[in-house]
């Protein structure tokens, strides 16, 4: 059975905790891939593995343990270099939808963690590493919302028509 999507968040909190790679297996198996950047725009470092320049992000304090960070402009491009080698790396059909209200339930448009100026750093440096035959679908519409459901349901038909 053809697989989809991938937790896009551990990609980010790869770099934001600084381990030198991940491994994102389901690309190279030949499968139909669909994929969003669900959360890649924020990591959660442990609390004691934080650094000096932490203090001044934009915080979301998700539950007693985890303290979500906003990524960097500098992370963001390096999520997004991470992302499109892997999606490049596909031996199946890709492409990929990007939620332009927002990737989380945490950072929904007109959110205080809401930030669409770096988002368009992570979206337009993604596009700039993506091979000519992957498609990037903006919807205007958050992660969570029926509206973007319904984009990725009829983006998977068409991938597994093809």
């Amino acid at each position: 059975m053809p697989k989809g999507h991938l937790f896009t968040h551990n990609r980010a909190k790869c770099i934001i905790e600084g381990a030198s790679r991940a491994s994102f297996t389901l690309y190279r198996h030949g499968r139909h891939n669909s994929d969003a950047p669900c959360g890649v725009n924020f990591g959660s470092p442990l609390k004691r593995k934080y650094k000096p320049e932490y203090a001044s992000r934009k915080k979301y304090d998700y539950d007693a343990a985890r303290t979500f960070l906003r990524l960097s402009h500098e992370e963001l491009i390096k999520v997004a270099d991470t992302m499109g080698e892997k999606l490049n790396g596909a031996h199946g059909p890709v492409k990929v939808l990007i939620p332009l209200g927002g990737w989380s339930s945490v950072d929904k448009r007109g959110s205080y963690f809401y930030d669409g100026e770096a988002d368009t750093v992570f979206v337009t440096q993604l596009k700039k590493h993506l091979r000519r035959n992957i498609e990037v679908r903006e919807v205007d519409a958050d992660l969570e919302s029926s509206e973007f459901a319904k984009a990725v349901v009829e983006t998977f038909d068409e991938i597994m028509q093809a």
